[in-house]
């Protein structure tokens, strides 16, 4: 049985895609009336608007507002810095046609010499519609690569590995696409897309948030 289905919220935190047979200028009035557009380190990222924050949980509206911040506070970081750094912050998603929430810490390290962004992604919990919190185990690699380009210093890679949910097994498969802030990389932002396969076979899509700090 897949057991993310029990987890749930009152309010998406991500714009799904168009309903068949509507045009784009309603699909573009339906995400101005529903959400409001964060553009900064990344542009056009869909969030809720702050009256919609309280329906959510929490561990997911206070990472809502500090992705909000970052990305439009701070100047994208256009110079590579040099050596290593320690970031710890948030990743928080929502699984597709479920209402599902989770979110949990994340702690990479930045080599921006090698130009490798990796480290862990654990403490993984949710809140049930009972008010619960269920809590996943186990945690998950994160390989990034850092990007030196015109648009600043950025970092892409993957979200891959496999946790446990009251004794059954889930499997992370996801993208993470981001940038860095502040003069030396102060702070960094990004969003997550990808699937997570449940223990029937089957699998459903996630769109998530991340927002980290260096130490």
């Amino acid at each position: 049985m897949n057991k993310f289905s029990t987890i749930s919220a009152g309010a998406a935190l991500f714009a799904l895609a168009a309903c068949g047979g509507t045009t784009v200028d309603e699909a573009i009035e339906d995400i101005a009336d529903e959400f409001q557009i964060s553009s900064g380190l990344l542009d056009d990222i869909e969030l809720p608007k702050d009256e919609d924050l309280a329906d959510l949980p929490s561990l997911v509206s206070d990472l809502v507002s500090e992705f909000e911040e970052f990305n439009e506070d701070y100047d994208v970081t256009s110079t590579l810095p040099t050596g290593s750094a320690d970031y710890t912050g948030t990743l928080g998603f929502q699984v597709e046609d479920q209402e599902t929430y989770l979110a949990g810490d994340l702690a990479l390290v930045a080599n921006f010499d090698a130009l490798t962004f990796d480290g862990t992604y654990s403490n993984i919990a949710g809140v049930s519609e009972d008010g619960d919190t269920l809590t996943v185990i186990g945690s998950v690699p994160v390989d990034t690569t850092i990007r030196d380009g015109s648009d600043g210093v950025t970092f892409d890679g993957t979200l891959v590995g496999d946790v446990s949910l009251e004794d059954e097994t889930y499997s992370f498969n996801a993208l993470i696409d981001g940038a860095f802030g502040g003069t030396n990389g102060e702070i960094a932002v990004a969003e997550v897309s990808g699937n997570i396969g449940d223990p029937d076979g089957g699998s459903d899509e996630i769109f998530g948030l991340v927002t980290l700090a260096q130490d």
